[in-house]
């Protein structure tokens, strides 16, 4: 998570609440107008303008500073799954917190909704099982397996891509959270895609997926 400071919102917010102009600020300050206006835009953040207008105010500089966090997001892996035991090792093996699955199938295919029905089966009940129910995994692995091969068996494959984002969590009455923000919460995106052009992985490399993975990753 990054933090980004900004001075413009609260340095208006001074200026009014003691009803001053940005003109009458310009004169206490002995800087231009077009200079508080720019501030006040955030459009600059020179040091000695913004301690200057802290003078003005008779405050220090955190008391015209206001924080905003930036979330950051990194791919860390992309993959072609092309059957189900690679499907399944997957799974296990590169645990994420949250998934989202989408696909990028014509619908002029004349096997679409079939392709659509098995998709929506192999993720029917993904989200309330994990690996480590060993029971309950091990019955949708066999349940998902029919599905899965049949995708495949239609020209199709799941191009898998992990990624590792900040999340902000939203302001919610009455709840108050640990931290405003999650650091590192780890996504998987799953795409059913046709089995050829430039999701074919006949000689590709790593850092070709990674750089598919990359123009995807903006439909996100």
């Amino acid at each position: 998570m990054r933090q980004e400071f900004r001075y413009g919102k609260k340095i208006q917010e001074l200026r009014e609440r003691k009803g001053w102009t940005q003109e009458h600020l310009a004169a206490v300050t002995g800087l231009e107008p077009r200079t508080i206006q720019r501030v006040e835009k955030d459009q600059t953040m020179n040091a000695e303008t913004l301690l200057a207008i802290a003078g003005a105010f008779d405050v220090g500089l955190s008391a015209i500073r206001s924080t905003r966090l930036i979330a950051e997001f990194s791919l860390l892996r992309a993959e072609l799954v092309t059957t189900h035991e690679q499907f399944v090792t997957g799974e296990e093996s590169h645990r994420s917190e949250a998934f989202t699955k989408s696909m990028m199938v014509s619908r002029q295919d004349h096997h679409f909704a079939e392709m659509e029905d098995l998709w929506d089966k192999v993720f029917a009940d993904r989200d309330c099982i994990e690996p480590n129910e060993p029971e309950l995994w091990k019955a949708y692995v066999q349940d998902i397996e029919e599905a899965v091969g049949e995708l495949f068996e239609l020209g199709l494959a799941i191009f898998t891509i992990d990624e590792k984002r900040d999340v902000i969590l939203p302001r919610v009455p009455d709840v108050q959270p640990v931290k405003p923000h999650i650091d590192d919460w780890r996504i998987r995106h799953h795409v059913l895609v046709p089995r050829y052009g430039c999701y074919q992985h006949s000689g590709g490399t790593s850092t070709d997926l990674m750089r598919d993975a990359r123009m995807e990753r903006r439909n996100f």
